[in-house]
């Protein structure tokens, strides 16, 4: 056992369980002891058990006394070499410097409760186009922590941190003070990248901010930290539902764009996201407090506690949220006046240009290269902004706007309005590409894609658009992922195909999703349209989600849809011994020994996707779920593509276009045709096509009408 990576694994632990007993926590319930992994293994090494550290970790948290970890230690079976006493350093509450144990007392700007850590397979909220998740949250895959690991990898013996630095001992993290003066002066005039957008708010709101801090008007950085803090409309997953801004993701990945860097730069220039929040905290805000990355979940920094005004924050809400434009608007960063009828031009060509120039981390398959391609190229005025027959109409933008002022959630409510009048102001949908999946996402000015479905569908005109999805897609695609390494799946092929036919013999009113719901305890759960529903977060197993996340989704999936929340799991005891649950999750292992063995997969455009693209976002034993992940997904971005192609095709035709698509959901897509009589046939024309597709790669799927139903 590494004695380093426990002690520091130790000393993490440590304030996590002191801050659970005053009752000021970061990353752990109040009610339920989690133990790191670090720590649980080791234990395990030792011939300990999870009730030796519970104990060991509250003999320490009170006495300080280690003789209890050092004789565990002492007495470990893997040891090798006489082991000298442990020595924990851990950071003093309530210090600026690590942010463990904030004090949340000093102002309504906070994030109480939880911050949990649960996985989003192909990434989250604003940014990604993945199956349906929960609302947005700084989970892992979304963001990229700053050093990997607590001690990182071992490469030629030399341990390796993510910013740059080698060397044979781990180091802590650099902060502020490690920072020359000349150096920090030289961090304030750099600009931000053009992925940080320099939004307009009205005239008296730009005043206000400058008034209560002049350096905002001299210091771009710091201005786009404050942008970050007054616009975003993100909140992790435990935020609390208030009208500041408190709660919200800071990624690394935008802290650096703020002072115009990409991140591997910053971190070869020995800088990183936390000295960047610190100098903000030294020059403009000294009550902001973050949580910091967590390096073996990836999940990103958390604004925990801020002390921007409440009048600025209020008025900077009543205007997101206004159904009117403000005339007289001031860029924030810039500070330039922003009055024309195209104030909004240079941020619309700004925006255009960074889609374009998208570089994922892992190359786009050409089929999502062109499907990109067909969507950013669809017409601004002809398509989505042409009088009343335009995609956005007035009409349309108040019908939306309507529909999401009845959303009975506040902080639901607010979240919609705010994409809604992005997409006002931004109508056309732009998209970039993932940085670990084969799907498109949307950009952050028009989420129309992420919006909730029942506003989407109140653009849709009858006669006009169909929404068409893949029936099923999420577990079909298993199908030839595994197959590709020998795998066979008898049992989902069989309940596929029973779904494709509506065979009530074998499935609960010819439903798959009704066939899983009713294999829970349905005396408990008695709700069982939410319960359909809920069970849908099955499809997360092909995608790597672990069985105690996918267990929560469905819970708190119910819960949302009408139900309440189970006391226990063990009602979903039924639905994980069901045989199709059940050789998912044995082929899932097998699929996983495999990937990590040979390090990759073949995708289903036959492209080699190696497991080192994973590197650098998860931690070495979930890399696999990342992998799988994008296999999967590569297998519907291939079928979906084809109805790209058909659309293609139809541009190119003739002057006359019958119908083209103008919105992509990941695994669907809506289309408007341009006669009513027509739309049948040019179903049928899409249908085929990917029917085609679909038998070609051995994915049981269909192309189906989602709207109207």
């Amino acid at each position: 056992m590494d004695r380093v990576k426990l002690t520091n694994a130790i000393g993490r632990e440590l304030d996590y369980y002191r801050g659970a007993t005053t009752g000021d926590i970061t990353g752990r319930s109040k009610t339920r002891w989690k133990v790191d992994r670090d720590l649980e293994d080791a234990f395990a090494q030792m011939s300990g058990t999870v009730t030796d550290l519970k104990s060991a970790l509250e003999a320490l948290s009170k006495s300080g006394d280690l003789s209890k970890l050092d004789r565990l230690f002492n007495n470990a079976q893997t040891r090798t070499t006489t082991p000298g006493p442990l020595t924990i350093t851990t950071t003093p509450e309530n210090s600026t410097e690590g942010h463990t144990t904030p004090d949340y007392s000093r102002s309504r700007n906070t994030a109480h409760g939880r911050c949990r850590n649960e996985p989003n397979i192909l990434g989250s909220g604003a940014f990604f186009a993945g199956p349906p998740m929960g609302r947005f949250s700084a989970y892992r895959g979304g963001f990229r922590p700053d050093i990997h690991f607590i001690v990182g990898d071992t490469r030629r013996g030399i341990r390796d941190t993510r910013r740059g630095i080698l060397g044979h001992e781990s180091r802590d993290r650099r902060t502020i003070a490690d920072v020359s003066k000349a150096k920090q002066e030289e961090l304030l005039r750099r600009e931000p990248r053009d992925r940080v957008p320099d939004k307009p708010v009205p005239t008296p709101i730009y005043e206000a901010i400058i008034e209560w801090r002049p350096a905002l008007a001299k210091h771009a950085p710091l201005m786009a930290i404050q942008q970050l803090i007054l616009t975003s409309a993100k909140r992790d997953d435990s935020a609390s539902p208030k009208r500041t801004c408190a709660g919200m993701p800071a990624s690394d990945k935008i802290l650096c764009a703020a002072f115009g860097f990409k991140r591997q730069v910053a971190w070869n220039d020995e800088l990183n996201a936390g000295i960047f929040l610190e100098l903000y905290q030294s020059r403009i805000d000294s009550d902001i407090e973050w949580s910091d990355w967590d390096s073996r979940e990836g999940r990103a920094r958390v604004i925990l506690n801020h002390n921007t005004p409440d009048a600025i924050m209020d008025s900077y809400l009543d205007f997101a949220l206004s159904p009117r434009e403000q005339p007289d608007r001031t860029f924030l960063i810039s500070g330039k006046k922003a009055n024309s009828r195209d104030a909004l031009g240079p941020e619309k060509r700004k925006r255009e240009r960074v889609v374009e120039e998208n570089k994922p981390r892992v190359d786009l398959p050409s089929t999502t290269v062109m499907m990109k391609r067909y969507l950013n190229s669809l017409d601004t005025v002809n398509v989505f902004t042409h009088g009343q027959h335009g995609v956005f109409c007035d009409d349309a933008i108040e019908e939306m706007v309507s529909a999401a002022r009845e959303i009975p959630s506040e902080e639901r409510r607010i979240q919609e309005l705010r994409k809604v009048y992005g997409i006002r102001s931004f109508p056309k949908p732009l998209y970039a590409g993932c940085d670990r999946s084969p799907r498109l996402r949307a950009d952050a000015h028009n989420q129309l894609m992420n919006l909730k479905t029942s506003l989407r569908k109140s653009l849709y005109v009858k006669g006009k658009d169909r929404e068409l999805d893949l029936s099923k897609s999420h577990l079909a695609s298993y199908i030839p992922t595994v197959r590709a390494r020998g795998i066979e799946t008898p049992q989902l092929n069989k309940y596929l195909q029973a779904n494709l036919e509506d065979n009530t013999g074998l499935l609960a009113e010819g439903d798959l999703w009704m066939e899983l719901a009713c294999a829970c305890d349905t005396e408990v759960l008695s709700d069982t349209d939410a319960l359909r529903a809920a069970v849908k977060r099955l499809y997360s197993v092909p995608y790597g989600m672990k069985w105690s996340q996918v267990l929560h989704m469905i819970a708190k999936e119910y819960d949302k849809n009408g139900g309440s929340y189970p006391e226990t799991h063990d009602v979903f005891d039924g639905l994980r011994s069901h045989p199709l649950v059940r050789e998912l999750l044995q082929t899932r292992e097998t699929l996983r020994e495999i990937i990590n063995q040979e390090g990759g997969l073949w995708d289903a455009s036959g492209r080699f996707i190696p497991l080192s693209a994973w590197n650098e976002t998860k931690a070495e034993g979930d890399r696999w779920r990342g992998l799988m992940s994008y296999i999967n997904a590569s297998y519907e971005t291939e079928i979906v593509g084809e109805a790209f192609r058909v659309a293609k095709k139809e541009r190119e035709r003739d002057a006359r276009t019958r119908f083209k698509i103008w919105l992509c959901q990941g695994d669907g897509f809506t289309i408007r045709v341009s006669s009513k009589a027509s739309t049948g046939r040019q179903i049928k024309r899409l249908q085929d096509a990917v029917a085609e597709k679909a038998e070609e790669l051995g994915v049981p799927t269909k192309l189906t009408v989602d709207w109207p139903a």
